[in-house]
């Protein structure tokens, strides 16, 4: 995840007391260090393997065997059999990814201003200064001075300089439905090195999750970012399986 968005986690404590009233304490317990869990993990998911998810609940592997079939039940958390996820949290991720980033850009953006100013600023005073030594003597210089052999050089945009993404992720990002986080998806993409074979299955899931319920509802409130997407290897998302209403969409 995007420096320090981990650092706070959302809780919609209404949405959660009302969707998991059926889990015991020690399910409460479970279910909320893996949200932490998963949280710090920015959207990669846990291994669907007993021995780490015992870990992340911090049980003895018998206990968390007893106690899975009701947390992963595929509305709580969900798994596709290698990875664990949670959809409202793969959202919340996303968003608070999307916010620092802008943040950080802004931050980016103003500091290339000051210094612009600071350039400006400095440029004015010394033709000032050079105004007022002229005026003192009436004896030309025998030769230029370094700042009239050298002039300054043009800067470009205070927008930095062009990003190299890596091949086949610009179609990739034209295709999908949510355009925030474009250098984590990036990043994302690069980290999985796709072939040919790879971005078309990845490209076809997304058109074919682009049309899913899910998607398209509330206006694609529920679109994950392309870096989450990416990250929890959802292209393999069985999405017949997703027609249905989640009555438990709102669990963080």
């Amino acid at each position: 995840m995007t420096k320090k968005s981990d650092a706070w986690m959302p809780l919609y404590v209404g949405d959660y007391m009302a969707d998991t009233s059926h889990l015991t304490c020690e399910q409460h317990g479970a279910y909320l260090l893996i949200l932490m869990a998963l949280w710090k993990r920015a959207g990669a998911g846990l291994p669907d393997v007993d021995e780490n998810m015992a870990a992340a609940a911090r049980l003895p592997v018998s206990r968390w065997k007893a106690i899975r079939p009701i947390l992963l039940d595929g509305v709580l958390l969900r798994t596709d059999g290698q990875t664990v996820t949670q959809k409202r949290l793969d959202a919340e991720i996303g968003k608070a990814q999307g916010i620092t980033e802008a943040r950080a850009a802004a931050g980016a953006k103003g500091g290339a201003t000051a210094q612009a100013n600071r350039k400006q600023t400095g440029e004015a005073n010394d033709e000032q200064t050079g105004k007022a030594n002229g005026k003192q003597t009436s004896t030309p210089s025998p030769s230029p001075s370094p700042r009239e052999e050298n002039p300054p050089t043009p800067r470009g945009g205070s927008d930095g300089g062009v990003h190299d993404f890596p091949p086949g992720f610009d179609a990739l990002w034209s295709l999908y439905p949510r355009k925030v986080a474009k250098t984590a998806a990036a990043k994302a993409f690069a980290r999985l090195r796709p072939d040919e074979a790879l971005q078309a299955r990845i490209a076809a899931a997304v058109r074919a999750q682009s049309e899913s319920p899910e998607w398209r509802k509330d206006r694609g409130a529920f679109v994950p970012h392309l870096a989450t997407w990416l990250n929890g290897r959802r292209w393999e998302d069985d999405t017949s399986a997703s027609s249905g209403p989640d009555i438990f969409a709102g669990a963080v």
